[in-house]
């Protein structure tokens, strides 16, 4: 069964503050035909990867109009080559994989570092939240790990200490440090190898002019955010539906009225 949590309170502006573990999926029942006659949703993240959501949207309220209108794209970073080669030659008690990406980039380089998946050396992985979980277990690595709340810091706080308490953490360019730093206040060693980077995705006129007549704005990451809030005149007043707690930090930093 899906397992989510959604609040919602309308003031003025609507507030759609959305968490959700396992499945990117929401009842929209709220938003009514009399108070919003055409409806259209913004998915902002990368392309290719608002399908799940696009499919539940439009599965609950077929009369939504609901566009895929990537505000970021992920490019792998050279310094992400070390990590097969740290695996090699150091021994680690976890290997910690915080999203879907990490784990999609991270099963990339150990395929090309080992060859192959199975010619990897076996890990024992800490992973953030159910998503990233299926990521690696669909291509065969099982997660030994989970937080009981999918954040970076219920991690750093929960990961069992074990062995030696050795940490590899390959991670996003723009993570901030809150994992490490648990982590190390703990006592455990931690390494971390920055595999890809978040970057702004470039936008046609046609995308310009669909996000200004964008309803509801859906974000799942901070950068996503920021870019959506350069980019769109009057971001700031629309209707925001976040996925995440750091995607309504980032909108509430920004300046968006979070009801």
């Amino acid at each position: 069964p899906l397992r989510h949590r959604t609040d919602l309170q309308m003031t003025g502006r609507l507030l759609l503050h959305v968490t959700l573990l396992g499945s990117l999926a929401w009842g929209v029942q709220p938003f009514s035909q009399a108070r919003y006659p055409s409806v259209k949703v913004a998915l902002t993240r990368e392309l290719g990867k608002n399908d799940k959501l696009r499919y539940r949207l439009r599965e609950l309220r077929p009369d939504l109009d609901v566009e895929e209108l990537p505000c970021i794209e992920h490019c792998e970073l050279a310094s992400g080559e070390a990590v097969p080669g740290l695996l090699r030659e150091q021994s680690f008690d976890y290997v910690v994989v915080t999203s879907p990406e990490a784990a999609e980039v991270l099963l990339r380089l150990l395929e090309t570092g080992f060859g192959a998946l199975e010619a990897a050396p076996p890990l024992r992985l800490a992973a953030v939240g159910d998503a990233t979980a299926r990521i690696l277990e669909s291509r065969g690595l099982a997660a030994d790990f989970l937080p009981s709340k999918a954040l970076g810091k219920v991690l750093a706080a929960e990961l069992p200490p074990t062995g030696s308490n050795r940490v590899l953490y390959p991670a996003s360019k723009r993570a901030a440090t809150t994992i490490q730093d648990g982590l190390a206040a703990r006592g455990f060693e931690v390494t971390r190898v920055d595999t890809y980077d978040t970057v702004p995705a470039a936008w046609t006129e046609a995308t310009a002019e669909a996000a200004k007549a964008t309803s509801v704005v859906t974000f799942a990451s901070p950068s996503a955010v920021k870019v959506w809030t350069e980019q769109v005149p009057g971001a700031r007043q629309m209707p925001v539906a976040c996925i995440g707690e750091t995607s309504a930090k980032r909108c509430e930093e920004l300046g968006y009225e979070m009801a």
